[in-house]
């Protein structure tokens, strides 16, 4: 999630969707997409070409998001990626919002982040996998809590156990292995200024937590 532009998170923490065991897999390739086309309407995503195949695999795991409109755009951000309602949500249904998932495509002088067109396959998927829990977050809430807790995660406290629930979210959702390598690529590969770093070390968990989290469920124990 973006440092300021993530405004709209969740009220309370509460399951989301159904977390029922998920199609768990250790790493994605592009023609992973072939089996799941068939079971994703394409028609209500809007994705860049060269992310649409993740987005795809990404979105099979979440089946309480099937219908919902979700549009991938480029922005100047200070992270990779972030996500929100559109900005007319408050005058619309739950069933009738939309949703946009951002990706930074500039680096900022002296406050490198990470492009997302530079990161490995499978961990785009990861990524991609941790915008949409809270895009399933969101569409779990009504607007008015949403605004609410918007609020809320202007403080470093909420925004860290808001993003780490995410990331244990996303692990429920069958990508743990997919958050792993991004988390891991992140840490130990990305090249990302310390700057960047450490706000990833402050807010979210770093790879040998997602682990734990994979290895304490129970669906990744079945592969």
């Amino acid at each position: 999630m973006s440092f300021r532009f993530a405004f709209f998170i969740s009220l309370i923490f509460v399951p989301v969707g159904s977390c029922f065991a998920q199609n768990v897999n250790k790493a994605y390739t592009p023609k992973d997409t072939t089996d799941i086309l068939n079971n994703v309407d394409r028609s209500i995503i809007d994705s860049p070409d060269i992310y649409t195949s993740q987005l795809l695999l990404a979105i099979s795991h979440y089946p309480e998001l099937k219908g919902k409109s979700i549009e991938l755009k480029y922005t100047n951000q200070k992270t990779t990626m972030s996500a929100r309602p559109h900005s007319c949500f408050i005058f619309k249904r739950r069933s009738k919002r939309k949703y946009i998932i951002r990706i930074d495509d500039y680096i900022k002088d002296g406050k490198d982040g990470i492009l997302l067109d530079s990161v490995p396959y499978n961990a785009q998927v990861g990524v991609i996998g941790h915008e949409l829990a809270h895009v399933a977050d969101y569409n779990s809430k009504s607007s008015f809590g949403i605004i609410i807790v918007g609020f809320r995660y202007l403080f470093p406290s909420f925004r860290r156990k808001m993003e780490k629930y995410t990331d244990e979210l996303t692990v429920k959702h069958g990508l743990g292995y997919q958050l792993y390598d991004w988390t891991n690529y992140v840490f130990n590969n990305s090249g990302a200024s310390e700057e960047y770093l450490e706000y990833k070390r402050k807010y979210y968990y770093d790879e040998d937590d997602i682990m734990k989290l994979i290895e304490a469920d129970e669906q990744y124990k079945l592969r």
